[in-house]
């Protein structure tokens, strides 16, 4: 049986048939930890060592500690390594620390603690390592956290080891690995992670947040400043935001553009100016966005190095009330000369299920002369955007179309705004977007599928979350392309999968027994 699918304007859309302690004062909660009770063998027993306690928004089979990939042999008398007794840090003999978020949370790591026991030759006739440090993936192991070289052991003690693990963790929502690295000993000495006093062998602190990175703004392979690039594109757009118009520029400003950096000049004037800032400009699609932060990474140039002193003072305002007040009620942020600031932004119940275009405005002054500060990737995007998406509540294709200007923009139900075959009306119940022809939206699918004992053709078309909004969708049937449609017949819906994002899916049943079937999906 042949199955085709088309639309109501004569498209073919194609074929298509606990062991807890005592969180100390600073840490944030605790996330997750291993413990040695019940272990023997060490890694040469034990090839993963999964965690005993993972705190909620953590994925718990994804966060592990293991010697994969080390240069390092699993130790039998406790998890850890063997050799140690190089003299100075090897970066491929490691223990490596793996931690995975959810989808859909963010994972702000303030510290991780170890208790590490060092032998002595009473122990097995060898000493154990005396120093150890530990790197991330943050920075592709590069460096160790802290700053300091290594961190010292002694020998036949049970060591409290803590790591403070600074501002470039925060926020994470893909996996983070660790390497712990211990050095040192002598022959086959060992120093390794052990419960002590009820505490476990390695605990992680910080806190999770329902959140994601709603849009990204990077420097990655940007030169010439606003003069080569006068609309800075997001680098990442989360589902629900119009890729396309979610972007930073000058526009309107009487800032004039950088030639080398991705911000306006002058910034000398001594206090705000209303008029000079770099506006971000961000736009819902199909969503409700409901924003919780704003990251950005600021350099600020010094005159030893750049010629001449960069803004020290920077500030945030929005279209939510007109660009009148400071977010975060603060006159303004200080910047640091000669390092990258990381400035955060705490957004409130204003920047709640925001459904139209907003724009942000980001105000630099306080410079030398010519002196500028800029947006910077440093170890995240320049600029980061965080928060949660919803689905939106649109009750008519009206409201869908305030978001690309208005009908007086993109015309009326029955128009093709970017010429791509699909009338606005179907962009709209589809999940498309009507400015930009490669997103149609998302087309129905079919299959064919046995039921007692009979073939069925199983089609599923997308229908916006939230039904009606506005529309109703059906389905016309045919043999035959020159004859008769059948409306409203020879098909049953049976059932509909809320997905709780922009498109719900609902499912129908038709029969096998004509030999060809043509299927329309009707939308108005």
């Amino acid at each position: 049986m042949n199955i085709y699918i088309t639309n109501k304007v004569g498209k073919l859309a194609g074929l298509i048939c606990l062991l807890l302690m005592t969180v100390p004062s600073g840490f944030g909660e605790l996330l997750v930890t291993w413990s040695t009770e019940g272990l023997n063998g060490g890694f040469a027993a034990n090839s993963v060592w999964n965690t005993d306690f993972a705190h909620g928004g953590m994925v718990s089979n994804q966060t592990v500690a293991t010697l994969d990939g080390s240069d390092w042999s699993a130790a039998a008398a406790g998890m850890t390594g063997s050799p140690q007794n190089n003299p100075a840090l090897s970066s491929g003999r490691y223990m490596k620390i793996i931690i995975t978020p959810e989808d859909g949370q963010s994972v702000t790591l303030t510290n991780m603690m170890m208790n590490i026991y060092s032998e002595t030759a009473t122990d097995r006739g060898y000493e154990g390592s005396v120093k150890v440090a530990l790197r991330s993936s943050i920075d592709n192991f590069s460096s160790n956290i802290g700053g300091a070289d290594y961190i010292t052991l002694t020998r036949g003690e049970d060591n409290s080891v803590s790591w403070e693990l600074g501002a470039n963790f925060n926020r994470l929502e893909s996996s983070i690995e660790f390497r712990v690295y211990l050095w040192g000993a002598t022959t086959w000495g060992l120093a390794y992670p052990k419960d002590v006093s009820g505490n476990n062998a390695i605990s992680v602190y910080g806190t999770t947040a329902p959140e994601y990175t709603i849009a990204s703004w990077s420097t990655d392979g940007l030169s010439g400043g606003f003069v080569d690039n006068p609309v800075w594109n997001s680098d990442f757009v989360h589902d629900g935001v119009a890729s396309n118009q979610t972007f930073a520029s000058l526009d309107g400003s009487d800032w004039s553009a950088a030639a080398k950096k991705m911000t306006g000049a002058p910034q000398n004037n001594p206090a705000l100016s209303a008029s000079r800032y770099m506006k971000m400009v961000m736009t819902p699609l199909g969503q409700k966005i409901t924003f919780s932060s704003i990251l950005m990474n600021i350099y600020s140039q010094t005159n030893t190095v750049d010629g001449s002193d960069g803004a020290v003072k920077i500030a945030l305002r929005s279209s939510v009330d007109n660009f009148s007040n400071n977010i975060g009620g603060e006159n303004y942020i200080t910047l640091t000369r000669g390092q990258n600031n990381k400035v955060t932004w705490i957004l409130d119940s204003s920047f709640s299920e925001i459904e139209s275009p907003i724009e942000f405005r980001v105000y630099l002054w306080g410079a030398v002369s010519w002196g500028i500060a800029y947006p910077l990737d440093s170890g995240t995007d320049a600029i980061s955007v965080y928060g949660i998406t919803s689905p939106g509540s649109f009750s008519s294709y009206a409201d869908w179309a305030n978001q690309w200007g208005g009908t007086n923009i993109i015309g009326s139900e029955v128009a093709d705004y970017d010429g791509d075959g699909v009338n606005n009306l179907y962009e709209y119940g589809l999940g498309g977007d009507p400015t930009d022809e490669l997103v149609q939206g998302t087309s129905p699918q079919f299959d064919i599928l046995a039921l007692d004992g009979t073939n069925v053709c199983n089609y599923v078309y997308p229908q916006r979350s939230g039904y009606p909004n506005g529309l109703a969708y059906s389905l016309a049937v045919s043999t035959n392309l020159l004859g008769n449609w059948e409306t409203n017949a020879g098909y049953q819906v049976t059932g509909t999968n809320v997905t709780g994002g922009v498109l719900d899916f609902v499912t129908n049943t038709l029969d096998t027994v004509n030999k060809q079937k043509f299927i329309r999906l009707i939308i108005e």
